[in-house]
């Protein structure tokens, strides 16, 4: 038996994606974690106690697999072409906990069981040789999560829910005709107007239902005919673009601030803004003898000259932090005291983090002072992550629920007073 697990939004980049659910509902999707298997990146938004709603997208950080991508996100050309044309919501996983039969009787058109895994859940899933959709996401692909079941229930709940999942037609497929279709080994006829629609919706909300087609009209263009196109492109006004780069605090070769970098990282691109990487250990700052300032126009560091020119143009600065020996790790305060006058006017934030269950809290109360006496005053609250290795896999996912509800409130309040004072900036300053 096949029960709906989740609907699929493909997407040329995660950000775009990201930011076509935010127009949509008003919120901003979680970040999954990416699919080593697969060399592709999620996003996840909770409808309901075991049904979801995905964002996914080729991962640029992942090295290309050794097979075709699932979901078709080989043909970048075509994703493009879709989501340009207003077919965002691709298709349709359906759950079963016998995958393995079910695919043997339908492997044309439905692939074989493949191993996929994200952080440390593992999974069976139906990829075609091709990677193709099957018939082009109007049959659904199959999941089987396996003991652990369907990992809805685990995601944080924003309120958003499925509404209703109409087809278009008798003969457009469900998950009751798709069990018949399988039980008989007969493909699922595509309907003339070959559409599957869904209607997500978030509670006491004036924002727009999510509708997405899974199929093409009649004419084959791609959009639903007359009123049934009710998800339109997202809105041509943007929110303010901002860029934050992400300070890295540490520099030992088993430091674990590396996973909060990435996870912040990601949280601020999915909002569509600019968060490079500023790593001590990458970059090798020397240790300070001079400050950027210091230096004759054209004499300092190439590295220098590099960083200068990125806090210039930057919005704010959010600090990831250790804590040594109840203080600030000392290459953290070499990064920062390079340089002053580029961090004017500027508000900074700080995520501090331990192996233990104070979360690097005591550092973090002595970097507010060092903070505001560079002139980048951070905002009121902190970001603690304690046990950081529980709390986040190797690449920035996150394995506990609460971490990104916090993370959302705390990027709230950062990016408040980044837009804030970019306007201000922008009127001038006092001195």
């Amino acid at each position: 038996m096949l029960h709906l697990d989740h609907l699929t939004i493909i997407a040329p980049t995660l950000r775009e994606g990201v930011a076509h659910v935010r127009d949509a509902l008003g919120l901003d999707m979680p970040f999954g974690g990416r699919h080593p298997e697969m060399g592709t990146v999620n996003h996840l938004l909770r409808l309901g106690d075991d049904v979801f709603l995905e964002i996914i997208a080729v991962d640029p950080q992942a090295a290309r697999p050794d097979r075709p991508r699932w979901f078709g996100l080989d043909d970048a050309d075509r994703v493009r072409r879709d989501w340009d044309a207003g077919r965002r919501l691709r298709t349709w996983v359906a759950r079963t906990s016998d995958l393995g039969p079910a695919l043997d009787r339908m492997a044309p058109l439905l692939g074989r069981p493949r191993r996929v895994s994200r952080g440390d859940r593992v999974w069976s899933f139906g990829v075609r040789d091709d990677g193709a959709l099957p018939l082009d996401g109007l049959a659904p692909c199959l999941i089987d999560w396996g003991a652990r079941g369907s990992p809805a229930a685990a995601m944080p709940d924003a309120g958003a829910r499925l509404s209703a999942c109409p087809p278009s037609s008798s003969n457009t497929p469900t998950p009751r005709r798709s069990n018949a279709c399988i039980a008989s080994s007969a493909s699922p006829r595509r309907s003339r107007s070959g559409r599957v629609r869904s209607c997500a919706t978030r509670p006491s909300s004036r924002r727009r239902p999510v509708f997405g087609p899974c199929g093409k009209d009649a004419g084959g263009n791609g959009r639903w005919p007359g009123k049934s196109a009710r998800l339109a492109a997202p809105s041509r006004e943007t929110p303010m673009t901002l860029t934050i780069p992400v300070i890295l605090g540490s520099v030992r070769s088993d430091r674990q601030g590396l996973r909060a970098a990435r996870f912040l990282i990601a949280q601020l691109e999915a909002r569509g803004y600019e968060a490079p990487l500023v790593d001590p250990a990458v970059l090798q700052l020397p240790l300070l003898d001079r400050m950027y300032k210091e230096y004759l126009k054209g004499e300092a560091p190439g590295v220098l000259e590099d960083l200068a020119v990125l806090y210039r143009r930057s919005d704010a600065f959010l600090v990831v932090s250790a804590e040594y020996n109840h203080s600030i790790p000392p290459a953290l305060s070499n990064t920062l005291d390079h340089f002053l006058e580029e961090y004017a006017w500027r508000p900074s934030a700080i995520c501090c983090y331990s192996a233990g269950q104070y979360g690097g809290v005591r550092a973090a109360m002595q970097l507010r002072a060092m903070l505001c006496e560079l002139g980048t005053p951070s905002i009121p609250s902190l970001l603690p992550i304690p046990r950081i290795g529980k709390a986040l896999d190797a690449d920035g996912a996150a394995k506990e629920e609460w971490l990104g509800r916090a993370a959302a409130r705390f990027l709230d309040e950062l990016v408040w007073y980044a837009e804030a004072l970019k306007q201000k900036r922008a009127g001038g300053t006092p001195y």
